[in-house]
């Protein structure tokens, strides 16, 4: 997550030494978070990156279960042992930091050569913008792009249906997860 700390300081030393409110604006939005969390348990912070929050606060909690011997053991006829029990909450973690872009195995292979061929074809304006010219007419560059816009839909369903996965396993024994 990128944002896990309270104080976060975006800009380097030198923007807050030429702008000395923004380092007092930017200690108020800390101290705000801080304050939020420790009433709240989350801060305004976290709710914008709620995805990332919740990708890297479900699978520390359920590992800190296993390896802290926190939590509760249903004992029920699917989980006889506590090894298994502990094997499970291990595999939805798994399953949790499988969804994260950095954790997860399956990767574009185009996204290489078409970020590549993105920054070849631009150019920078007079103004300062970049604008790519005549990608649309290179033949090769249409192929990759499809190639890789297709492999996007296909990694999106991917983990479209890893993340119901993911819940739908955390939702079947949620309340034995429960001190």
């Amino acid at each position: 997550m990128k944002n896990n700390s309270v104080f976060v300081w975006p800009y380097k030393k030198s923007y807050y030494v030429m702008r000395p409110w923004k380092w007092l604006t930017q200690l108020w939005d800390n101290l705000k978070c801080g304050y939020e969390r420790a009433v709240r348990g989350y801060s305004s912070r976290d709710v914008v990156e709620m995805y990332s929050f919740i990708l890297n606060l479900i699978p520390d909690m359920l590992e800190d279960m296993v390896t802290g011997d926190i939590g509760a053991y249903p004992g029920n006829e699917e989980f006889d042992k506590f090894e298994k029990w502990q094997d499970y909450l291990m595999g939805i973690a798994g399953e949790f930091r499988e969804l994260r872009e950095d954790w997860c195995e399956s990767k574009n292979e185009y996204a290489e050569a078409f970020y590549e061929k993105l920054r070849k074809t631009r150019r920078e304006t007079r103004e300062g913008n970049f604008v790519n010219i005549a990608y649309e007419e290179d033949e090769e560059f249409k192929e990759l792009k499809e190639l890789y816009f297709d492999r996007v839909r296909e990694l999106t369903q991917q983990q479209n249906e890893a993340t119901r996965k993911a819940f739908a396993d955390l939702a079947s024994n949620f309340y034995a997860l429960w001190i």
